[in-house]
């Protein structure tokens, strides 16, 4: 690959990248907690994993977190320490636990991201003392329903996606070998 093409592909994802953070946080966190509850930034760098090495996710990562943290109303650093921690302990699962690239390993990561994504979140809410957590948020109703409508739209954008890419790609087609 020519320096200028690679050059051009790093500006073509940190644009779509970017563009996806804003979409994010200017259209899809103020609507009611079933749809607010979409986290679009997760799901896309969940789906990454796919076609990714940790040397173009987890700048991506970095460069949506920055993105979140200047339009949230958190402390800044929280999704720019959140996001490619989460990714980064999903690609080690990924890597080491689940070896293969099935529908039910994505399935598993589009389970544990939001889960990691938030106790992580909650957890640094908890620890800085910002004044902005709401006390201990293992025992909120509310923090588990929003996380269980987190892992739906998950499952679902993952569902959705790995069917498009394995319809239309072989990157996800299992290998037989053949007898000699």
């Amino acid at each position: 690959m020519t320096l200028k093409k690679s050059w051009f592909n790093w500006f073509f994802l940190a644009l779509l990248f970017t563009l996806i953070a804003l979409f994010q946080a200017s259209f899809v966190a103020p609507f009611p907690s079933i749809f607010s509850a979409l986290n679009l930034p997760l799901v896309v760098l969940i789906f990454c994993l796919l076609f990714m090495p940790p040397s173009s996710f987890l700048p991506l990562s970095i460069l949506m977190g920055f993105w979140l943290d200047i339009l949230s109303f958190q402390f800044f650093g929280l999704h720019l320490i959140s996001l490619p921690i989460t990714v980064s302990l999903l690609y080690i699962l990924l890597t080491r636990v689940v070896t293969n690239r099935s529908f039910y390993s994505f399935l598993l990561l589009a389970i544990l991201g939001p889960l990691f994504y938030n106790f992580l979140i909650y957890t640094l809410l908890l620890i800085i003392p910002a004044g902005l957590a709401p006390g201990f948020f293992l025992l909120s109703v509310s923090f588990w329903q929003y996380l269980g409508i987190q892992i739906l739209w998950s499952a679902g954008l993952m569902l959705l996606f790995f069917n498009l890419v394995n319809n239309l790609s072989k990157k996800l087609k299992p290998v037989f070998l053949e007898k000699k």
